[in-house]
């Protein structure tokens, strides 16, 4: 028998060589489709703030409509949009893309978010929107159903922090928040005071401290602020008995565990430039007004438990009012006025909720986006005895990013993001 060439092992070992990417690729797949077989539920993500993408199951008494969603490939779409979701260990995978991303191939730009930012700031891009054609009719219109019941209306708009810092984000992208802010500016110019809080913001000195670094809201102190430009405008043009606070406050910091917010959390906690914590100011003997959760008005407005939870992209911003919620009323046996206020807000409204109910004896916070009441805005303002409405947004929750219709002023049953209650 002819002995075995001598480059026979060579070859086997370049064979290998070239065999062994595609083993390990394979092995990963493997590990991922077991992994994502036993996945099929959905499950909520700290990381992306929203539930996992659940597995597009065909409705078997609907064979029609499965046929065809497999035909027009929308069911395809949907498995690949689950097996994204799902993937085992997709948290780390995510880090990973992150630091090779920013690390190795030097790209300040990570998911559409800027991580060279001043003082470890974040900054994203937004991408091109413009006002819905129905906003300036409802506004107008809730304008005027407000006005025949004889309650007042003010709009409060609060500024993203791509808005107040346009010179700090690549030259690129443009700035489409603050070409489109004058647009929101008409469709909102219903004769009512509005208080535009872009001016109020635009110290750079006090940035720092105004918005999160890694979060795309307005931090306490922000929102403790714009609450004393909103009374002061409430009492000069509308004769609402919002007074001033003239109590003592010191800041509380939470420090046991840094805050990822939402663009901390796009990017991943290996990159992220600046830790946050979450702090805020408050009163000298605590907060007087109490939350109304079952019938029981004895709820704090800060809860602390939000901060505790045990995951590292926790949304700690939840510690104001605990979060969003469709309609939370809260009462001030201590209040320094007997004033009614109703707030329609979107996630800036929180914190501010938190400060303006010290100032007044009842609030009715309405976020428009999970409302699910059956009275009108109007008539739910009516229907308790309000002095006042205010209706507080930041641009991008305004022109509907994050579900918002503003048919839900004037129709809420009717508005697209409406869901009926249990």
């Amino acid at each position: 028998m002819a002995d075995t060439p001598s480059h026979a092992a060579p070859r086997r070992r370049t064979l290998l060589v070239t065999l062994l990417p595609a083993v390990a690729l394979l092995a990963v797949v493997v590990v991922g489709l077991v992994g994502l077989s036993l996945r099929t539920e959905p499950r909520a993500s700290n990381l992306d703030g929203r539930d996992l993408v659940e597995f597009p199951a065909p409705d078997p008494d609907e064979p029609v409509e499965a046929i065809e969603a497999v035909i027009d490939k929308s069911w395809m779409a949907g498995v690949e949009d689950w097996a994204g979701d799902q993937i085992p260990g997709r948290a780390t995978w995510l880090s990973i893309h992150a630091v090779v991303q920013t690390d190795v191939l030097q790209d300040p730009v990570v998911d559409d978010v800027y991580m060279d930012g001043p003082d470890g700031f974040l900054f994203e891009r937004h991408l091109d929107r413009s006002v819905p054609e129905n906003m300036a009719t409802n506004a107008q219109a809730l304008s005027d159903q407000l006005a025949e019941a004889d309650i007042p209306l003010m709009w409060i708009y609060a500024p993203r922090k791509e808005e107040l810092r346009p010179e700090v984000t690549p030259e690129a992208w443009g700035n489409d928040l603050i070409a489109e802010r004058p647009n929101v500016m008409a469709a909102l110019d219903t004769g009512d005071p509005m208080l535009d809080l872009t001016q109020t913001f635009d110290d750079p000195e006090l940035f720092r401290v105004q918005y999160f670094r890694n979060d795309h809201h307005w931090t306490a102190d922000a929102a403790a602020l714009a609450v004393q430009e909103a009374a002061e405008l409430a009492r000069a043009e509308l004769d609402v008995d919002i007074p001033d606070d003239a109590r003592s406050y010191e800041r509380v910091i939470y420090d046991d565990a840094a805050f990822y917010g939402t663009l901390g959390r796009r990017v991943t906690a290996p990159v992220t430039p600046g830790k946050d914590f979450l702090s805020w100011l408050e009163p000298e003997g605590g907060f007087s007004a109490r939350q109304c959760l079952d019938d029981a008005c004895d709820s704090p407005l800060i809860n602390t438990y939000r901060l505790e939870e045990d995951s590292l992209y926790a949304n700690r911003y939840r510690v104001f009012l605990g979060g969003d919620s469709g309609l939370l009323r809260i009462v001030n046996e201590d209040a320094p006025s007997d004033t009614t206020a109703v707030l329609l807000k979107d996630s800036y409204g929180n914190p501010f909720a938190m400060y303006l109910a010290e100032r007044v004896r009842e609030l009715y916070v309405i976020d428009e986006r999970h409302y699910d009441g059956d009275l009108e805005m109007t008539e739910f303002a009516a229907d308790v005895d309000a002095d006042i409405m205010m209706v507080l947004h930041n641009q991008v929750s305004l022109l509907g990013v994050t579900r918002f219709d503003s048919t839900s002023w004037v129709d809420v049953k009717g508005a697209s993001t409406y869901e009926e209650g249990d």
